[in-house]
């Protein structure tokens, strides 16, 4: 996958780019969030306004937009992010942003290994060596991961955040937890999930479980006060800036791309019912009970179906499901045919895009590089219906162990 993306994908894309004059500077997610905190804390410029947004394009994409040229991005490079970001990259401001570059990408990789290992904590799985290992690699080597190092996408950050937050729930750390809860939300369309679920779940035993809540509260609080103060006004900015967000780049769901748009948003709202209804059934759960885990990772890969910006990056937050999955395979083996065949085509979903990857990349090698560069695509096929395919997967497997517990307690 690495060589795929490297060595086939990122020529296809610049050939193109070259033939129709599509610009391309850095193309680094970063950039905007960097150059935006840079500009506001060094100089005092607004990182909303449309002046840094065409100062930002220069740099993302070479020059500034066109929107009259038809092969011009519509992603406009915007300061879409909320304002108190900017804490967080203060550290880089003074650096270059080739260094930053650099550095943030050995960074982030250090972050995503560790987060592998933040989820099995999080399982409560003691996984071997080679297990660990394996995992570790399967999450570097998958287009989602290897897609948001290319950009440094903010996401990688935000998915170690929200791992950290559900180990130390696990472990009873409920102040600290909700904390850091209240970091991950720079990006709030991909945290806001996670944060109903822990905070229902945190109402419903509120002596025990209270200190969730009132740290993420008091984490927001001081983040928002610490924003209004270095830039004064800006949740309105905010609020515009994510409505002009999601004009441009259309706010399609992984549903509205694969049923259309009208369909799509049926589909999205019945997603969202199942996901209240396991987060209702399982907010008296234990933090260490496989029932809270399920749940956890149900809602992260709901709000991977259901955020409201199609990006493979955002499928990061599958990875905690897919351990999920792996390490109660026992309840997964399948009796009925349908079960057969579910498991059948979420196991095809899953390999596909490394089998997709293999194929093109020896065929663009050694047979013809035309015939790849229609279907460069193809490896990506199948992570459009995937959240949904893993949802069915965990509740069929919550449900199995359900039953199996169940008919054990029977005498």
């Amino acid at each position: 996958m690495w060589f795929y993306a490297h060595y086939v994908l990122a020529p296809i894309q610049k050939s193109f780019a070259v033939a129709h004059r599509v610009p391309r500077g850095n193309l680094s997610d970063l950039y905007p969030r960097w150059l935006g905190a840079r500009e506001l804390l060094r100089n005092g410029k607004d990182p909303y306004s449309p002046e840094m947004t065409r100062e930002i394009q220069v740099g993302y994409y070479g020059r500034s937009l066109n929107q009259d040229y038809l092969y011009d991005p519509r992603d406009q490079a915007g300061f879409a992010y909320p304002a108190y970001v900017v804490f967080l990259l203060a550290p880089t401001i003074l650096l270059p942003f080739a260094v930053v570059q650099t550095g943030v990408y050995w960074l982030f990789i250090a972050v995503m290994t560790g987060t592998v290992i933040l989820w099995f904590k999080a399982l409560q799985w003691r996984p071997q060596q080679l297990t660990l290992l394996t995992a570790i690699v399967f999450g570097l080597g998958c287009f989602p991961a290897i897609q948001a190092l290319a950009l440094l996408q903010l996401t990688i950050l935000v998915a170690g955040f929200l791992a950290l937050a559900f180990v130390l729930t696990i472990r009873r750390k409920f102040v600290i937890a909700g904390l850091v809860l209240a970091l991950s939300t720079i990006k709030p369309q991909i945290t806001i999930p996670s944060v109903v679920w822990l905070g229902l779940w945190a109402v419903s035993d509120w002596r025990e479980r209270k200190g969730l809540l009132l740290g993420f509260l008091g984490g927001m609080a001081v983040l928002f006060a610490s924003a209004q103060w270095v830039l004064p006004g800006w949740v309105t900015k905010f609020y515009h800036a994510v409505i002009a967000y999601q004009q441009y780049t259309l706010g399609m769901t992984s549903a509205d791309v694969l049923f259309g748009p009208c369909l799509g948003r049926i589909v999205t709202s019945l997603l969202v019912i199942v996901a209240v209804v396991v987060s209702w059934r399982s907010r008296s759960k234990m933090e260490s009970s496989p029932e809270f885990a399920f749940a956890s990772c149900f809602i992260l890969a709901t709000t991977a179906a259901i955020v409201p910006t199609f990006a493979p990056y955002n499928q990061l937050l599958l990875f905690p499901g897919l351990l999920f999955l792996i390490q109660h395979r026992r309840s997964l083996s399948p009796k009925k045919r349908w079960q057969k065949i579910l498991l059948s085509i979420a196991v095809f979903a899953i390999c596909w895009q490394w089998i997709a990857a293999i194929v093109l990349s020896v065929i663009y090698c050694f047979v013809s590089k035309a015939f790849v560069e229609r279907m460069w695509e193809a490896p990506f096929y199948a992570s459009i219906p995937l959240p949904m395919i893993l949802m069915c997967l965990l509740y069929v497997c919550a449900a199995t162990t359900r039953r199996t517990r169940m008919a054990q307690a029977t005498p």
